[in-house]
């Protein structure tokens, strides 16, 4: 028997699939099941069109191993595609798309953005990555469509597709769970030995209930096969890419960002589809080498950041790079950092940011706006400056986004050094220290990055000048109540305003105070008027020298 070297998602990682689809995959599952198949056990096959071979299949919702009954549909010598009998027999598995599948996986890709990909989604991503493991001398895949038993009904969210590296076979320990993930052939010795706790074979899963294999989830299943099929061959370059948790012999293993990005950078290189971006543009603010917690439901916005951090990889720097980070045996961000010097990372990190900001990679527009905080919920009349405290922790290589309004003009943005500052107006990304005081709007955006640590609280400095009014009201008291003795206004006009005149009434209408001010070249004008008149409520009303009066109620407390 011929095992070569694997890699697996071993936490078992159920990817998503459907580009459009709001639901990802399943939870991680950080146990294997109790079943087990010996090195030369094996279960009832026959390689005949239309015969009956039985396969024992995860149910996701109890993580145990059921067995189910499929019909072989087409073959050649290295790929085998089955439907779950009782699927086909209810019609969520048409045969005239599954010749579709099966001639797009083995033999035709023509959309693929190179003319040496175009033959098939197999052979594509083989050149491009490498082989799937070899499993008793043969490399055969078994494609399995098939209703997913992940709850669908109960929940409303189902599995698009996986793979399950509960089917290859792992250098295991009598007891079926520690297994040691550096084995071969000549050191996997007593007490363990090469065991499989599913079919013993090349086994992708996708879902024909909800997700009909019908002309209509053509376009979805073809994705979710791309998708699946990188992570079978993902198995055979990386045992610890992917895995949460550990082998109980000591290993320690990495999330499944990279792998999950590769996958989804499959389907679109061959032309199948490309990932819905707009979870993570929703909520940009985590890490670059994250992934969600084990159990969490909130998935959505790391697959998509993992798939648009590779497409942005693969538009900037070509299929070399991904497959060098592919292939790396370190995990994580390492296996892309080893690639560049620290300064050459910290580049394409910075890169990466403010293509996304700008909604551009090198080739792809990215047709939704990334999500900002409006800097203009922090700002008081009156003030200059302000402390941006947001409360919001930042893991490390995150970013976020705030919008500042086009009232302001912008004079400083400064924080600590933990927390990177990079502001942009009209597409120039520049430094604080770069700000051009022109008198007009001089920063659309403020984006505060982490590099290699995180930190608790974003928190930043802004000074600024206010360049008209933030309401429709043109005339602005502040304190209201006055604590004292001192009136302090700002009134926004336009440069057709020369002057303005204050009066102050009480609320017998008597005028007990006047005054008469030049605004500046903006239409604006601020200042202090000195109240000694008596405690109580008053009217405030501010006559332009041209169009209308405003009229608004202060309190005065001596």
């Amino acid at each position: 028997m011929n095992i070569t070297k694997t890699c697996v998602l071993i936490t078992i990682y159920f990817s998503v699939a459907f580009p459009y689809s709001n639901y990802c995959g399943s939870p991680l599952i950080t146990t294997f099941t109790t079943n087990s198949i010996k090195q030369f056990q094996t279960l009832y096959r026959s390689g005949d069109i239309g015969s009956i071979s039985i396969f024992l299949v995860r149910n996701l919702s109890t993580n145990e191993l059921e067995e189910i009954e499929f019909e072989l549909l087409m073959t050649d010598s290295l790929s085998k595609f089955y439907g779950e009998v009782s699927e086909i027999a209810t019609g969520n598995i048409n045969l005239s798309t599954v010749e579709e599948l099966f001639h797009t996986f083995t033999s035709s890709t023509l959309d693929a953005d190179s003319l040496n990909l175009q033959n098939g989604i197999r052979s594509a991503e083989e050149t491009m990555l490498g082989s799937p493991p070899t499993i008793n001398n043969d490399v055969i895949v078994n494609i399995l469509l098939m209703d997913i038993r992940d709850g669908y009904f109960n929940s409303g969210e189902f599995v698009a597709g996986f793979f399950d590296p509960q089917d290859q076979f792992l250098c295991m320990n009598q007891n079926g769970l520690n297994w040691q993930p550096e084995a071969n052939e000549n050191t996997c010795s007593y007490p363990y030995s090469w065991t499989s706790n599913g079919n013993g074979e090349n086994i992708i899963y996708i879902d024909s209930n909800p997700s009909i294999i019908d002309g209509d989830g053509l376009e979805n299943a073809l994705f979710t096969l791309a998708h699946e099929y990188q992570h079978l061959l993902h198995w055979n370059a990386d045992i610890r890419e992917g895995y949460f948790g550990s082998t109980g012999t000591g290993w320690t293993f990495h999330n499944p960002w990279i792998n999950e990005g590769i996958s989804d950078l499959m389907p679109s290189i061959l032309g199948l589809g490309i990932r819905d971006y707009s979870s993570f543009f929703d909520n940009p603010t985590i890490g670059l080498d994250e992934w969600s917690e084990i159990g969490s439901s909130s998935t959505l916005p790391y697959y998509a950041k993992s798939a648009l951090f590779f497409q942005y990889l693969y538009e900037l720097e070509g299929l070399y790079l991904v497959g060098d980070v592919f292939g790396s045996s370190n995990q994580g961000l390492i296996s892309i950092k080893e690639l560049y010097d620290e300064k050459g990372f910290e580049s394409l990190y910075i890169n990466w940011i403010q293509s996304i900001v700008i909604g551009k990679l090198e080739v792809t527009e990215l047709n939704k706006e990334l999500y900002s905080e409006y800097i203009g919920n922090y700002i008081s009349i009156g003030l200059q400056s302000t402390l941006i405290e947001t409360g919001k922790a930042m893991p490390g290589y995150s970013f976020a986004l705030f919008s500042v309004p086009d009232y302001l003009s912008t004079v400083s943005v400064n924080t600590n050094l933990e927390l990177n500052i990079s502001l942009l107006y009209e597409n120039v990304f520049f430094a604080s220290e770069d700000i051009v005081h022109s008198g007009g709007n001089n920063v659309e955006k403020i984006i505060v990055y982490t590099k290699n640590v995180k930190i608790d609280n974003i928190i930043f400095d802004i000074s600024y000048r206010h360049l008209s009014s933030p309401s429709n009201n043109n005339l602005f008291i502040f304190p209201n109540p006055i604590t004292g003795s001192i009136l302090s206004y700002i009134y926004f006009g336009d440069e057709s305003v020369n002057g303005i005149i204050l009066e102050l009434f009480d609320l017998n209408g008597r005028n007990v105070l006047s005054t008469h001010l030049l605004v500046d070249n903006l239409g604006n004008y601020s200042g202090n008027m000195k109240l000694n008149i008596s405690s109580g409520t008053y009217l405030l009303k501010s006559t332009p020298d041209s169009g209308s009066s405003e009229t608004i109620i202060i309190t005065l407390i001596k």
